[in-house]
C-alpha cells in the first residue's frame, strides 16, 4: 500500500528500502480495523508482516477448499522436526517463480513486478545501491581509519587507510555506489549531552543528514541504537581481568581448616575460651543462677559473720545442697564450662542451660554466631574444593 511517501533519508540510502506506491484490495479495511482498536496507524514493516501471514493463509485455505486435511500437530522445543504438511501449503500458495544457486531467480508469472526500492529489474534490485553517493563521516582511530603518511599532499579518500577504508572500497566496488569520506568535526564518536538535548560527534552529523554512513570502531549502546541503526558487528571486544592462575595445593589432612585463615580460627577458638569463662563465672556469682539461688536457701540461723570457706561446706544445709545436686555442681566446673562452649559450637547442644535471664542471652548469641560461623565455613569449603577440581 501507499503506506509513507516520504519515508526517513536512510531508509532511502544504505539499506536500499522504499515504500510501495500502490495499495492492495486489503489495505483499506486493515489499516482502518487497526486505527478502530488501537487509534495508531500501521508502520510498513508490521504490514509487511500481515501480508506474510494472509500469504499462508491463502495456502492453507486452497488446501482444504480442495478437501485436503491438515491435521494439528504437537511441537518440542527439544525434538525439532519438520512439519509434514509444509511443503503442501507451500505449493498452494501463488508463486511468483523459482530460485536455484546456479541459474539463479527464473519468474513464471507473467506482469508487472515491483521490488523493494520500485525498481523492475532483480539485477537492480540485487543491490539497490547502483550509482548512488553517499557522505561517509570518520574518526581518526587506527587501525580502523588512519591517515597515510602522504595524506598532506592527497585529497579526497586517497588520505586514509586502514580497515574501514579498505572495507568501504570493497563494498562500493561490489555494490557500485560512491562515497566521499570526511573528518567528523568535534572528533568523537558520538555522545548525548541532557542538559542541551542535543548528540555530538558523529551521531550528530548522522541525525543531522550531514553524513550517511559513520565508518569506524563504534560501540554500540542503547542511546546510539535509539537515535541510528547500526550493521551487524564485524569485532566484538571485551574488557578483560587477568590474575594468576592459583597453584594447586597439595592433598593434606589439614586442608579442611583451609576455608578460614589460621588468624580466624585462632579467633574462634578464643572466644570459645572467653565464652567458657563467662559460663563459669555467671553460673557461680550470678544471684539468679545455681549458686545464687542455692545461698537463699540456707537458713540465716547457720551463718556467721566472717565463716571460712571449712566452716561454711560444714553447715548442715550446705552439705545436704551438694549432695542433691553433685551432678549439677560437676557441670559448673571449668572443664564442663569449656565442653559446652564447644558443643554449642558444634551444633550438638548445651549439657547444662543458665538458669538467670542473663545467662541465657548470652547462651542465644553464641547459638547465632556458631550458625553464621558454620553456615559461612560450608559455603567456603564447597567454594574450595570447587575451585581445586577446576584447576586439576
Amino acid at each position: 500500500g501507499q503506506l509513507n511517501l516520504n519515508p526517513p533519508r536512510y531508509l532511502e540510502g544504505a539499506i536500499g528500502i522504499m515504500s510501495s506506491n500502490k495499495k492492495g484490495e486489503l489495505y483499506e479495511l486493515v489499516q482502518t480495523a487497526w486505527k478502530n482498536k488501537y487509534n495508531s496507524v500501521l508502520e510498513p514493516a508490521f504490514l509487511r508482516y500481515y501480508d506474510s501471514i494472509l500469504a499462508f493463509a491463502y495456502g492453507i485455505h486452497n488446501l482444504t477448499s480442495q478437501l485436503i486435511n491438515i491435521a494439528p500437530q504437537k511441537l518440542s522445543c527439544s525434538n525439532i522436526t519438520g512439519w509434514k504438511y509444509g511443503y503442501k501449503v507451500l505449493d498452494s500458495i501463488t508463486k511468483l517463480g523459482t530460485w536455484t544457486r546456479d541459474s539463479g531467480i527464473t519468474f513464471s508469472r507473467n506482469g508487472h513486478i515491483n521490488f523493494m526500492g520500485n525498481v523492475e529489474s532483480p539485477e537492480v534490485f540485487r543491490t539497490g545501491l547502483i550509482g548512488k553517493h553517499f557522505n561517509v563521516t570518520t574518526k581518526i582511530d587506527p587501525p580502523f581509519v588512519n591517515l597515510k603518511k602522504d595524506a598532506a599532499t592527497l585529497t579526497g579518500n586517497d588520505r586514509f587507510e586502514g580497515f574501514m577504508v579498505d572495507l568501504l572500497n570493497k563494498l562500493a566496488s561490489s555494490l557500485q555506489f560512491t562515497y566521499t569520506m570526511e573528518l567528523v568535526k568535534d572528533n568523537s564518536y558520538g555522545g548525548y549531552d541532557p542538559l542541551t538535548n542535543q548528540w555530538s560527534g558523529m551521531v550528530k552529523e548522522l541525525t543531522s543528514t550531514e553524513a550517511d554512513i559513520a565508518a569506524g570502531a563504534f560501540s554500540i549502546t542503547v542511546n546510539r541504537a535509539g537515535e541510528i541503526d547500526f550493521t551487524i558487528p564485524f569485532l566484538d571486544q571485551g574488557a578483560t581481568i587477568l590474575i594468576k592462575k592459583p597453584e594447586a595445593r597439595p592433598p593434606s589432612i589439614f586442608q579442611c581448616f583451609a576455608p578460614f585463615t589460621g588468624y580466624l580460627w585462632l579467633f574462634i577458638f578464643g572466644f570459645l575460651l572467653a565464652l567458657a569463662v563467662i559460663f563459669y563465672l555467671n553460673a557461680y556469682l550470678n544471684p539468679f543462677d545455681t549458686y545464687g539461688l542455692a545461698a537463699n536457701d540456707v537458713p540465716m540461723v547457720d551463718l556467721k559473720k566472717n565463716m571460712s570457706y571449712d566452716q561454711l561446706k560444714n553447715i548442715k544445709a550446705v552439705k545436704d545442697w551438694k549432695e542433691a545436686n553433685e551432678e549439677t555442681i560437676t557441670t559448673l566446673n571449668m572443664g564442663n564450662a569449656i565442653w559446652n562452649s564447644l558443643s554449642t559450637f558444634l551444633g550438638q547442644g548445651h549439657d547444662r542451660v543458665p538458669i538467670a535471664l542473663s545467662g541465657r542471652i548470652i547462651l542465644v548469641i553464641w547459638w547465632m554466631a556458631a550458625t553464621i560461623i558454620i553456615s559461612t565455613y560450608t559455603a567456603n569449603l564447597a567454594a574450595f574444593l570447587t575451585v581445586d577440581n577446576l584447576s586439576s
